[in-house]
């Protein structure tokens, strides 16, 4: 018996139905996310919101930023090898994807001039 679950859309609404290997995906994309948002307050706490203050000086930061961490991806996907070994694929990838929800979240900032600093 399959089991029942709720598949949420980009609309905001939601059907019941039957749970499927592509909503494993979607737990695991959530678990992810969460996973992201930790590691966003645990550095933010660590190093207070340096993202943000950089971006105001440099608002193309994130240019940077992801390019470094590209060019980490690139020499850890090649094989060369690593004097630096405490960061490995996983944690470039989740790097990379939190600087790019940290630049939306700034954008989004911008655009609501929600920023009260």
């Amino acid at each position: 018996m399959m089991k029942k679950q709720l598949a949420f859309k980009l609309d905001g609404t939601a059907d019941v139905c039957e749970e499927t290997e592509s909503n494993q995906r979607y737990e695991l994309h959530m678990e992810l996310c969460k996973c992201l948002n930790g590691i966003y307050k645990a550095k933010n706490n660590d190093y207070g919101d340096s993202f943000t203050a950089v971006r105001k000086k440099y608002p193309n930061a994130i240019l940077i930023r992801l390019n470094d961490k590209l060019s980490r991806l690139e020499a850890l996907m090649g094989g060369r090898e690593q004097k630096i070994t405490d960061e490995n694929i996983k944690d470039t990838l989740l790097d990379m994807a939190n600087y790019c929800l940290m630049e939306l979240v700034e954008m989004t900032v911008d655009a609501n001039g929600a920023d009260k600093r």
